[in-house]
């Protein structure tokens, strides 16, 4: 099979925010020395153990924690009016009164659209492929410097603005996927260069489909009206809240008709007022109901909605299995380390399984019963096997821990 890398979207957005906060010679010295002030004070609070005197805990700046620089920032924000009764060091007084709050309030302002973009494109239990292209368009609409920003953030939007077209790389199936919400299928959002890119590559995928399956639509399927799919799906009455980051990528609703051409998939979802039964509805559940009316649209948006947009979840498991396997727990069979990691992902999915089918009340009633047993006594669901005399000495020999694969179909 022939595979492709795609960049995880969240490594892109904090990358160019620490270039911004860290590198020198991009014109953006005022907004970074009000961030290494605030960092200053941050990391004094918390090594002369004045932090229990505050309201709040006081996060700290880290590399490659995703969103730690607002995190720092927020919380700095959070305690600011009792910082001068904690801080007793001359030198830090003098930084501290050296800080324009309401330029940290802009700064913070702005770096919260960034820490959106991040949780969004990392939720876990829906599709979020079709939201980076959407989502890089909105940062940098919103990386335009307005005239009552303050003049460290005017520098600040400048480079970012410019950064993330170039730095933050996207891949054609980024393009595709934005199509494939009907609600941005129009990518009003995006400049005509990239609609036209995302149109034409989607184009040439459902050609493809067609040529390699030799997949044809029956006669009564061809001919159906286009109004077949929509007189399926409820209507909308409202629209989402304009001030959620989302529904500002969502496309102006147009009542204007437009003559169906049923002979092209892609032009019949473009002309057709198929949407969402509501705006938390899966987009995988949206497409399962249109698979009679585009049936090759249906199978794209299968092997492309599932690619998730960051590799954050990996990089939470991978956290949470360094926790498992410490120093003192070394002889963890690899077999036994995946069924706790699946557990640990899965533990309220599998605990509302449990409890709907009554299961979970009648295994803690067989546990306490076991552990009144005899000494000595192996349990119902104990193993004679030791797994754990094995080792795990497997070597992670990827070096690409920021991408993430999937395959094109091809093989």
């Amino acid at each position: 099979a022939n595979f492709i890398r795609i960049g995880c979207a969240a490594h892109f957005i904090n990358k160019i925010l620490e270039y911004s906060l860290c590198n020198s010679n991009i014109d953006c010295d005022d907004i970074q020395q009000l961030f290494k002030y605030i960092h200053n004070i941050v990391v004094y609070l918390r090594s002369c153990h004045n932090q229990s005197k505050l309201s709040k805990k006081l996060q700290i700046f880290v590399k490659t924690r995703w969103c730690s620089a607002y995190d720092m920032i927020s919380s700095f924000i959070d305690v600011y009016p009792d910082l001068n009764g904690v801080i007793s060091d001359k030198s830090r007084k003098s930084i501290l009164a050296g800080i324009d709050f309401d330029e940290t309030l802009a700064f913070a302002k702005y770096l919260k659209y960034f820490v959106d973009v991040t949780e969004l494109l990392s939720a876990e239990k829906t599709p979020t492929m079709h939201l980076v292209l959407p989502f890089k368009q909105r940062l940098i609409n919103l990386s335009k410097p307005d005239t009552n920003d303050p003049n460290s953030i005017i520098k600040l939007k400048k480079y970012i603005e410019n950064q993330i077209p170039t730095y933050w790389e996207l891949d054609d199936i980024h393009y595709m996927a934005a199509v494939l919400h009907p609600k941005m299928k129009h990518l009003q959002i995006c400049s005509n260069k990239d609609k036209k890119k995302a149109y034409d590559l989607l184009k040439k995928e459902i050609n493809k489909r067609h040529e390699n399956t030799c997949f044809y639509i029956s006669a009564h399927q061809i001919n159906a009206p286009v109004g077949s799919a929509t007189s399926l799906q409820p209507t909308l009455t409202t629209s989402p809240d304009s001030n959620d980051f989302l529904s500002e990528c969502f496309d102006q609703i147009s009542t204007a008709a437009i003559a169906p051409n049923t002979n092209d998939e892609l032009k019949r979802y473009l002309q057709s007022n198929d949407n969402l039964i509501h705006d938390d509805e899966d987009l995988l559940i949206f497409w399962k109901r249109q698979k009679v009316f585009y049936p090759t649209m249906y199978s794209i948006a299968c092997e492309i909605l599932i690619v998730p947009a960051t590799n954050t979840a990996a990089e939470r498991l991978f956290s949470a299995s360094g926790k498992t396997i410490t120093n003192t727990r070394t002889r963890l069979a690899t077999e036994k380390v995946d069924k706790l990691m699946f557990i640990k992902k899965n533990l309220l999915t599998l605990k509302e399984i449990f409890v709907k089918n009554g299961k979970l009340h009648d295994a803690h009633t067989q546990d306490n019963y076991d552990a009144t047993g005899k000494k000595g006594e192996k349990r119902s669901y104990e193993d004679d096997s030791d797994d754990d005399n094995e080792n795990d000495n497997g070597d992670d020999d990827n070096d690409d821990d920021n991408d993430i694969i999937f395959t094109d179909g091809e093989t």
